[in-house]
């Protein structure tokens, strides 16, 4: 078995309480609230109403998010279900985040994407992703 020695920051659907969160991440170990060190935006896209955090850093906002540890197993799920391997899918990018509390820094796998490889943006540059009109991909 492997060790859950992967930070990874969510900032979307995978958060406690939103569509993903359950498939994916509810036997994870949450670590903590966190933000991004650095400004990006994060928007909502396409016609799915997919958050997603662009790779523009200094523009936007710290973006607020959840952070969690995972093995390498779960890290492998996790990059198919943002399509990393797709020309237009998600990158896994190392970040610095910190924490609400405590403002400790931590690095930490995050999923961004580039603005060319988006339909429209729906939304302003936001802090916090709570957004709930999500469509997943089985219901597309």
């Amino acid at each position: 078995m492997n060790d859950a020695n992967n930070h990874v920051f969510i900032y979307g659907t995978l958060k406690r309480g939103y569509r993903n969160h359950k498939d994916y991440l509810k036997f994870e170990k949450y670590l903590g609230e966190y933000r991004t060190v650095d400004c990006y935006p994060l928007v909502i896209a396409n016609e799915w109403y997919a958050p997603v955090l662009l790779q523009e850093k200094g523009i936007g906002h710290q973006v607020v998010g959840e952070l969690y540890s995972v093995d390498d197993i779960k890290l492998t799920e996790l990059d198919k279900l943002e399509r990393t391997h797709h020309i237009r899918g998600y990158k896994r990018i190392l970040i610095a985040i910190q924490n609400i509390i405590n403002d400790e820094y931590v690095e930490a796998y995050t999923y961004m994407n580039e603005r060319k490889n988006l339909k429209h943006v729906g939304s302003e540059y936001m802090p916090k992703y709570t957004d709930s009109r999500y469509i997943p991909l089985n219901e597309r």
